[in-house]
């Protein structure tokens, strides 16, 4: 109760934070934003970097990149998902496995998860005009009609976001819980 009356619906993390994930230790880079890239491509988000730094220091480079994703569910909603990926300390090691020597990275890795719910963004029930009258209805709109609806997409959106967090930590070696 009380989704209605805003416009955005944090469901992972929040307006000013993360949810997070830490890890230090050696893993593979370039896995890490392909399993991210894969799955925005299989539930059709559109993704985009927002962000990418690097900055070169004696302790090893540290890059931040940041991906926005956004995906059109209904004509009344759609999913915003932000991974925000801060690394430290990054050097490259090479390991030797059965198959050869592999080239990895060794740092420490903080991953940073956001994902929210965008309602009304093709602005159905008209907000430019601040008319009390159309929020009331889509206020009506979202807590009688559309609810279950709505409700459901939320749900939708937490166990893709929980999807993308497996895979992350499964890049990284990280233990699931």
């Amino acid at each position: 109760m009380g989704d209605e009356k805003s416009l955005e619906n944090y469901v992972f993390g929040s307006k000013r934070g993360f949810a997070i994930i830490k890890y230090a230790g050696i893993f593979d880079l370039a896995d890490l934003i392909a399993r991210i890239k894969k799955w925005s491509a299989q539930r059709y988000y559109g993704i985009g970097e927002k962000e990418h730094t690097e900055a070169v220091k004696p302790s090893g480079k540290d890059i931040l990149f940041e991906f926005e994703g956004e995906r059109k569910v209904t004509d009344y909603v759609k999913f915003e998902v932000l991974v925000k990926i801060n690394i430290l300390r990054l050097i490259d090691v090479i390991r030797e496995t059965a198959e050869g020597k592999e080239r990895k990275q060794q740092a420490e890795v903080e991953v940073g998860i956001k994902a929210r719910m965008v309602k009304n963004y093709k602005d159905t029930f008209k907000s430019e005009d601040k008319s009390k009258i159309q929020e009331f209805f889509r206020q009506i709109y979202e807590r009688f009609i559309a609810k279950r609806q709505l409700d459901d997409l939320k749900g939708k959106l937490v166990a893709e976001v929980l999807a993308l967090g497996d895979e992350i930590k499964s890049s990284l070696n990280v233990p699931r819980k």
